[in-house]
């Protein structure tokens, strides 16, 4: 009997959006900066805002509210903007409290600045060095029993080798938690 050679991918796909929805993004506050600069050709949410607490934090983290602005050139963002992609990634609004500025303005950091690292990127005692940095390519794994799917994902954070970080699925955009086990693999976390 020949299997289809998309049984694996559709398998883990259907795996990786089921544990997303199975988990609840815990009630957030969240402070808007007045003014963020970005490293990224990806706008996140941990970018241009505080959120706490941490669990919230590191759910929202990874959500996406638009393209870096061009070199040289602001961008003007408004909290109702702001709402209107919490909402579309999944967030219930009513258990968010927004605080901090109306408006934020974003530019593009220039090549020469340092990237800060994330908080969620501190060394931890008896942790590896540092894996993969935010945007690296890994190869997500799904382990159930003897059955071990894998799929292209990339860093949505800076993480470190035995520690948890938020990474997105190439194929769905689907944020997943997963602990990194190498430079470039991480283990979906169930």
């Amino acid at each position: 009997m020949t299997r289809n050679p998309f049984w694996h991918t559709a398998t883990l796909l259907l795996a990786l959006n089921a544990l997303a929805a199975a988990t609840p993004i815990a009630p957030a506050a969240i402070t808007l900066k007045p003014r963020a600069q970005v490293f990224a050709a990806m706008v996140l949410l941990s970018d241009v805002a505080e959120v706490l607490p941490p669990e919230a934090a590191q759910a929202l983290a990874g959500v996406e509210l638009g393209p870096a602005p061009a070199p040289g050139v602001e961008r003007t963002v408004t909290a109702g903007y702001v709402k209107v992609r919490l909402r579309r990634a999944g967030v219930d609004l009513d258990k968010t409290v927004f605080q901090g500025e109306r408006t934020l303005v974003i530019c593009l950091a220039p090549p020469s600045a340092p990237a800060p690292a994330p908080p969620t990127a501190a060394p931890r005692p008896g942790d590896g060095a540092v894996g993969v940095k935010s945007g690296a390519k890994v190869t997500l794994v799904v382990q159930v029993g003897g059955l071990r799917i894998a799929t292209e994902a990339e860093a949505v954070q800076a993480c470190y080798i035995n520690q948890e970080g938020l990474f997105r699925v190439r194929e769905t955009r689907a944020l997943v938690r997963a602990r990194l086990i190498s430079h470039d693999t991480a283990e979906v976390i169930r």
